[in-house]
């Protein structure tokens, strides 16, 4: 998604009593700040650009497939996350896609999980890359119940690489959905780490998921 930036209009451009205040004006252009930021934070700072810059399309795709679980009867929560990080798990921690829920969101899973006794038994991962991310939709399903849980995720192509590698060593993958309160969190196991991987070429562009 590209920003449209119109140049200003003469009046702008110039002072009330005509003395060429167009020399004056400064170009729109990075924050100064960023230059000075550690590399680290830089880092950061370049990586939200490129999720904001694709994160509507995202977005519209989950959209579409929760319609077309409704349109099949299904009930459906979806998810809009804060922010989606991929800990490698370095040190003990917890690793694997960790995504911040809304707390109306997150206390609508937990009533699911616990009074409806939602009972997870198949995931469908759609795929796609762009802006050196890997996207997804993630379908978390019961068939039982009919009742399915949407989420959109993502990850940074070479600071997921870790991560990617300890799932695919552990044979699973991991999705963990919590509230800012670090002490909730709702984890579900995916057997088929690949659905996570980077998409070959060719392959995570279409509207067929992939199945776990």
């Amino acid at each position: 998604m590209t920003e449209d930036q119109s140049p200003p209009d003469e009046q702008d451009r110039t002072d009330p009593e005509g003395e060429g205040a167009a020399d004056e004006v400064d170009e729109e252009g990075p924050p100064e700040e960023l230059d000075e930021m550690p590399p680290g934070e830089k880092e950061t700072f370049g990586m939200v650009s490129r999720v904001l810059g694709v994160w509507d399309d995202v977005l519209e795709d989950m959209e579409a497939t929760a319609r077309e679980y409704r349109d099949a009867g299904w009930q459906v929560l979806e998810i809009h996350p804060g922010d989606v990080a991929s800990p490698d798990g370095e040190g003990g921690g917890r690793w694997g896609l960790d995504v911040l829920v809304p707390d109306d969101e997150f206390e609508e899973l937990e009533h699911l999980i616990e009074v409806e006794e939602f009972a997870f038994d198949e995931s469908e991962v759609y795929r796609a890359t762009g802006q050196g991310l890997v996207l997804f939709v993630v379908a978390i399903l019961d068939h039982d119940t009919e009742v399915a849980v949407l989420f959109p995720a993502y990850y940074d192509v070479n600071q997921g690489r870790t991560m990617i590698e300890r799932a695919v060593r552990a044979g699973e993958m991991r999705t963990h959905l919590r509230p800012l309160d670090l002490e909730n969190v709702v984890t579900f196991t995916h057997d088929d780490p690949s659905l996570f991987t980077p998409p070959e070429d060719g392959d995570g562009d279409g509207d067929d998921p992939d199945e776990g």
